[in-house]
């Protein structure tokens, strides 16, 4: 039997949280052509025993239940629920994420009239910004993965996205290190780039609990750093994989990198921190081979000692360094962007000895006095030559630097490091 949606559960020693998910989903109605399943991770809490009662009872239209055999970890207990589901898309909702509201219907007739490759619920807005894509004051749908990986920013967590299991079935998930939670976010990227038509839909006020309070924080989106230097996906073939983590996440996840590594030491113990050290390195050397040194220091730092906030300074000031570093191994320095950090480097390489050629700008609004070159001298970098990009993105930053990633600057990804 097939659906339209199924709405997988992972679950793991949560049995009060899921047991409240459940009372809300039995109260809703219209739920023929939506599957809901459990997929308990061997959990030791009388979930298993809860869980066969409830079926029995069949308080919750075409509810199932799964237990694994033993606890394999979260990242494969939401690839075990992709396996499990039926329907033609699937949201992974977390047990301790109480959904309100209308939003079920919302999800299921933008489905049905858009067939997206992906759905992203905002639970930060009440209404979508009218565009000449925006179908009502709810729902939008965007064409281009750019604009859309933008508007959704660093939010990939579970419940707020439901994905197209055609998609998502040719994901051969065995190729990846479980990370936590970053197969999950492998299933929305690959969603979001391979198809044409994603939707975001208004959500404030469709979740409560957890999801609504607490999970907003500084640590918003830090988990999916290391999916994007990690993430093995295919990256010869894919011609967008290359320029959209150097442009959209590099300049920033760096940091983000930095709070992932310090936020899993602190919550995690160490014999339940799926990823190893090793691994972790490897990948993280791949895509921010000038910072290596930094990581390599947090991950072996005594956090108990020394704090977070002393160890994140105490990594900014690596990285700072490490960036004087590259600069000197090259005999012209750029600057890409004239404004706030822009100036600031400028002033931190001559108090370290290293003085940049000038700063390239895309428009001529900048703040500081010196060199300025405008993108359209398209400078020559040779052998010599070196980039480092310090600014803030919007569309027009992005579409002038992948232009230049793909022609110009194309040979020399080497000699271009993102430092905010």
């Amino acid at each position: 039997m097939s659906f339209q949606l199924s709405i997988c559960i992972p679950t793991y020693n949560r049995k009060r949280n899921l047991s409240e998910l459940l009372d809300v989903l039995a109260e809703i109605r219209g739920m023929a052509d939506i599957e809901v399943i459990v997929s308990d991770n061997a959990s030791t809490d009388g979930t298993k025993e809860y869980m066969e009662d409830l079926v029995k009872k069949e308080k919750i239209q075409n509810l199932r239940y799964h237990r694994n055999d033993e606890n394999i970890g979260p990242d494969n207990n939401f690839v075990m629920c992709y396996k499990l589901a039926r329907g033609d898309y699937v949201w992974l909702l977390g047990d301790d994420d109480m959904i309100a509201g209308d939003i079920i219907s919302i999800v299921t007739k933008a489905i049905e009239k858009y067939s997206p490759g992906v759905v992203y619920i905002d639970p930060t807005s009440e209404k979508m910004e009218r565009s000449q894509n925006s179908i009502n004051d709810r729902v939008s749908v965007y064409n281009d993965y750019v604009d859309f990986i933008f508007r959704v920013n660093e939010n990939f967590f579970i419940s707020v996205f439901i994905c197209k299991k055609e998609i998502i079935a040719t994901i051969n998930f065995s190729k990846y290190v479980q990370c936590t939670d970053y197969k999950y976010k492998l299933a929305i990227l690959k969603c979001v780039f391979e198809s044409s038509t994603k939707v975001l839909v208004a959500g404030k006020n469709c979740f409560k609990g957890v999801l609504s309070v607490n999970k907003w924080d500084r640590y918003a989106g830090m988990r999916e750093a290391v999916l994007i230097n990690a993430i093995r996906y295919e990256e010869e073939k894919e011609q967008y994989y290359w320029f959209v983590r150097k442009v959209i996440y590099e300049h920033n996840l760096s940091t983000f990198n930095a709070w992932y590594i310090l936020w899993s030491r602190e919550n995690m113990p160490e014999i339940s921190l799926r990823w190893k050290k090793t691994i972790a390195l490897d990948m993280l050397d791949k895509s921010y081979p000038i910072f290596k040194a930094g990581y390599e220091w947090l991950m072996e730092c005594q956090i108990e000692e020394i704090g977070i906030s002393k160890a994140l300074e105490k990594f900014q000031e690596i990285k700072k360094m490490s960036i004087v570093d590259f600069a000197k191994k090259l005999s012209i320095i750029y600057i890409y962007g004239a404004g706030y950090w822009g100036t600031y480097y400028k002033q931190f390489l001559a108090d370290n000895g290293v003085d940049i050629n000038g700063f390239i700008v895309s428009d001529q609004e900048v703040i500081t006095q010196g060199n300025v070159h405008h993108l359209s001298e398209v400078l020559p970098i040779d052998s010599e030559s070196g980039i480092l990009v310090a600014v803030q993105y919007g569309r027009k930053v992005f579409d002038i630097l992948k232009s230049l990633l793909e022609s110009e600057w194309k040979n020399r990804m080497d000699q271009i490091v993102f430092i905010v």
